[in-house]
């Protein structure tokens, strides 16, 4: 090699000092295009509406061939038992038929049910995000569905599969069990039960009936207690009534002669009436003073006799307001006997009501417990000819569930860590690039290796700026 040809390779070899200065020369470039990856990132990361996904896997089994005429337990089946790939691919087709999804559409109620192209267009769209395939070497079909709401993807995914077996049964079925009519007459006798026993409650709050026994004997402890304070009322009648008689001749005897002559009772009752007969008892043996040792008209004798008179008066005044209260409280204890009265005639009513509503709650509850048995009847007849049903199922179904769709717990897009973890690698492979190729594009010369790839020309020298 000649030395002009090696100082031309020496002058076109790259550095590692060019290399690191090509990003010097193009770091906005580089700026940017790091940042937007990473804010690219974020926003799909954070903006991007969560997609998730549910799966399950199905075993298809292998072919059962009919017998041409099915007696029960006599016929026989013919039973291949490998399962071929034209089968793996029939149970994919039909999976995601339009039939078998439109059934998911309907009983989810996704589209309008009367609107045939509304079903199908829905359908369409759902059969966008299901996916089934078989797995390599295997009887396993697997199948994935991808939506929005996980526990809506997840039910539709279900009822997918049941759609499908149930198509599936519905075309092989030679017979039909006795499911429907149990099952028809289990709702009747429960939708009974339940309205009777809706019945029952209601009667009870309307009638206001807990324990009919129990209130009855209520009203009767009522009806005794209520006999009770009436008798005490007409017995403190009486002996208002009594008083009032006595008070009336001691207001004769008053008037009469001067004396009260109250009986032990009165006194007792009334203790200021003592004082007051004792003062009078004093006036009288002061005027009778008085006119022994005096004139009849003079001074002593008047004031005696006139304090007499008054205390006289004084007594009458007394014994009619004590007569004037007995009255007011015989009058207030009449009112209590007839109110008294009139919550016991309600209450011996209430005694008869509640004997007559208990025998129209009994009525109810006879019918709420036939219909309670009848439903249990029919029910336990529904569980045996499902679990029947479930055995034809089982005959006649070509796959059988590995694995039910789960709820997802986490999205399966976006996967907010793993997107911010690649996106710093990303962000910077990019920044390289658009870096490299900014400066491949633009055409200033910067150093003596641009000269020589630029031009092919051997750079000769340099030039001071000064």
């Amino acid at each position: 090699m000649t030395a002009s040809g090696y100082q031309r390779r020496e002058e076109s070899k790259l550095t590692i000092r060019d290399v690191v200065s090509i990003f010097f020369y193009t770091k906005k470039t580089f700026v940017l295009a790091f940042i937007g990856v990473i804010v690219g990132a974020l926003l799909v990361a954070f903006l991007t509406p969560p997609v998730y996904k549910v799966s399950a896997r199905l075993v298809v089994k292998p072919r059962i061939e009919k017998p041409l005429i099915f007696d029960g337990e006599s016929s026989n089946y013919g039973v291949f038992d490998k399962v071929d790939q034209q089968t793996l691919n029939t149970v994919v087709y039909l999976l995601m038929s339009t039939d078998v999804v439109s059934e998911v559409v309907k009983k989810h109620r996704l589209a309008d049910l009367d609107d045939e192209a509304d079903i199908r267009a829905v359908a369409a769209q759902l059969r966008g995000g299901l996916k089934a395939e078989p797995l390599s070497l295997s009887n396993i079909i697997q199948v994935e569905y991808k939506g929005g709401d996980p526990e809506e993807i997840t039910a539709q995914l279900n009822t997918l599969i049941d759609s499908y077996i149930a198509y599936h049964i519905s075309v092989n079925q030679e017979y039909s069990g006795s499911l429907g009519f149990f099952e028809q007459q289990a709702q009747l006798y429960r939708n009974r039960y339940i309205d009777l026993t809706n019945k029952v409650a209601e009667t009870r709050k309307r009638l206001n009936l807990a324990s009919p026994e129990i209130q009855t004997d209520n009203r009767l402890n009522v009806v005794r207690d209520l006999e009770i304070n009436k008798a005490q009322l007409i017995g403190r009648m009486k002996s208002a009534a009594q008083r009032m008689l006595q008070l009336q001749d001691a207001a004769k005897n008053v008037d009469a002669d001067g004396l009260a002559s109250l009986p032990r009772g009165i006194r007792e009752a009334y203790p200021a009436l003592i004082e007051m007969e004792r003062s009078l008892a004093q006036l009288i043996i002061n005027v009778q003073r008085a006119r022994s040792d005096f004139r009849p008209q003079s001074k002593p004798v008047k004031d005696a006799v006139r304090q007499y008179v008054n205390m006289k008066s004084q007594i009458a005044a007394y014994i009619r307001s004590i007569i004037q209260g007995l009255q007011l409280e015989q009058s207030a204890l009449d009112e209590e006997v007839k109110a008294l009265a009139a919550q016991i005639e309600q209450a011996r009513q209430q005694v008869g009501d509640i004997s007559a509503d208990s025998v129209l709650l009994q009525r109810i509850e006879f019918e709420r417990d036939l219909a309670e048995k009848n439903y249990q009847l029919y029910e336990s007849k529904r569980e045996e000819a499902r679990i029947n049903d479930e055995k034809d199922r089982s005959l006649f179904a070509n796959v059988s569930i590995a694995s039910r769709p789960q709820v997802p717990t986490g999205a399966w897009f976006p996967r907010r860590g793993l997107i911010l973890m690649m996106s710093l690698p990303l962000a910077l492979i990019v920044a390289i690039a658009a870096s490299v190729i900014a400066y491949s594009m633009n055409q200033t010369v910067r150093n003596p290796t641009d000269v020589y790839l630029r031009t092919k020309i051997r750079l000769l020298g340099t030039l001071d700026a000064r």
